[in-house]
């Protein structure tokens, strides 16, 4: 298995690239970051993560596990290692917002026709909108035929407040942005405060 990632030049993903690379250094995991040309606008560059997903899939010809390049991965994802004889893997999302069944900062393909198949759909979706509705558009129109599985909520735990601390089990943590921007884009119009 392969830990994936792409970052832009934007914002600080350069850096949280380069913090990616050396936590799975020491974790002792097989990693792919690469920079990919920014669109300038968030909402767009969110759309590249299927095509890079599903290039990574056909470049290396293994499962991959996709990881939010501004997460923190902090212990080897154990639960993936050896592989699930499954297409996919995720944990379910958090808030069930608009009725989303999987998060997407950290999922695991595996290198399956179906998982393609799945992965394709995504990028078919990804017209508009976020990463997160085009997901949730193709895993609707897929998911009579691909085999998931559910991981435990610790591969992707979001951490809202930065004064919480991370719970000492997590494999997996997602840092909301601190752009009211952002999260005003990603959330239709409604703000997410966080500090």
């Amino acid at each position: 298995m392969k830990i994936i990632s792409f970052y832009t030049d934007d914002w600080e993903y350069p850096q949280h690239a380069k913090r990616m690379r050396a936590d799975c250094s020491k974790l002792g995991l097989d990693v792919y970051v690469a920079e990919q040309e920014s669109r300038q606008d968030y909402i767009r560059n969110t759309a590249i993560k299927p095509f890079f997903i599903k290039d990574c899939l056909e470049k290396f010809k293994i499962p991959v596990l996709w990881v939010d390049v501004d997460g923190l991965l902090l212990k080897r994802p154990e639960r993936l290692l050896p592989w699930p004889k499954v297409d996919f893997a995720a944990v379910k999302h958090f808030t069930a917002y608009q009725g989303r069944e999987w998060a997407v900062g950290l999922m695991w393909f595996n290198y399956t026709p179906q998982a393609l198949a799945l992965v394709d759909a995504w990028c078919a979706a990804a017209v508009t909108g976020t990463d997160e509705a085009a997901f949730d558009i193709a895993w609707k129109s897929m998911r009579q035929s691909v085999t998931a599985l559910e991981l435990p909520a610790e591969y992707h735990y979001v951490r809202w407040r930065t004064t919480v601390p991370i719970p000492t089990n997590t494999v997996f943590c997602n840092q909301l942005s601190k752009s009211p921007d952002k999260m005003r884009r990603k959330f239709n119009g409604q703000v997410i405060e966080n500090d």
